[in-house]
This record gives structure tokens, C-alpha cells and sequence, in this order.
């Protein structure tokens, strides 16, 4: 179930906005709109009562910022020419970074004699920090 709808059957004000926001419109940009209307509604600059009539106002609203090719791009959308990736994939987690930064393997850690590998394989590939490898490229 999408937050959308648990938040239809939770909150009636949201339920009345779900039924004025057709399920025609894209699901990813029919809660963006849906959430603006919620905004207006809470922030006072839209009534309960004018829902349905102020829907089709969002609606256009909602299209021209996010159905545009050159407008604004939801985090969530799926990149053009990737089966999955969305944008939100790419931001970076400093703090999953900092534990790869901590992390410190070298032969320092392991004598030669623990490093030796059998004849005709090849030796492990040394993993570099992440900070290292920032400052390399």
C-alpha cells in the first residue's frame, strides 16, 4: 500500500484529496500534487471545502513542474537509459564512507609469510580507503 493511500484511510481531509486527484495522472507525480494540495490545506492558503474545485489548479501546476522534460526531476524517478538507478541511489553517505576510511588494510597488517598465496594464483588486490582514493582522482 503507498503512503498515499494509508494516508487516505488515516486522515479524511487526505481521503478527499485522493478522490479529487484522478489515478489517471502518474502515481509518482499524483502524490506530489496530492502532497501540495495537503501543504496548501495545512499552510492556510487552501480550505477543506475548495478541494475539488482547486484540484484541477494543482493538477496543471503539478504538470508543468514535473511532467516537463527541462523542469524539476523527482529523486525517486527512475534514470532514462537504467533498468532501476534513481537518482536517490546516488547521493552520497558520508558516514558509510567514513567506515571504509577507517578501515586500513596494508602489509603492515599481515606479515609476508601470512601473505603468501599459492603458486599460480594470483596475489589479492589491495583495497585502497575511500579518502585515498578521493584524492586520486
Amino acid at each position: 500500500m503507498s503512503t498515499a493511500a494509508r494516508l487516505a484511510l488515516s486522515d479524511p481531509i487526505y481521503g478527499r484529496i485522493a478522490k479529487a486527484v484522478p489515478r489517471s495522472v502518474d502515481p509518482m507525480l499524483r502524490e506530489d500534487i496530492m502532497s501540495d494540495i495537503y501543504l496548501g490545506i495545512r499552510e492556510g492558503r487552501l480550505h477543506p471545502r475548495d478541494i475539488a474545485t482547486m484540484a484541477k489548479v494543482y493538477i496543471s501546476a503539478g504538470y508543468a513542474a514535473f511532467a516537463n522534460r527541462w523542469g524539476a526531476v523527482s529523486i525517486d524517478a527512475v534514470m532514462p537509459g537504467t533498468d532501476d538507478l534513481r537518482l536517490v541511489d546516488m547521493i552520497e553517505d558520508p558516514q558509510a564512507l567514513e567506515a571504509f576510511d577507517r578501515i586500513q588494510i596494508s602489509s603492515r597488517a599481515h606479515p609476508p609469510a601470512a601473505r603468501a598465496h599459492p603458486a599460480g594464483t594470483a596475489p589479492a588486490r589491495r583495497v585502497q580507503p575511500v579518502q585515498q582514493y578521493r584524492e586520486q582522482v
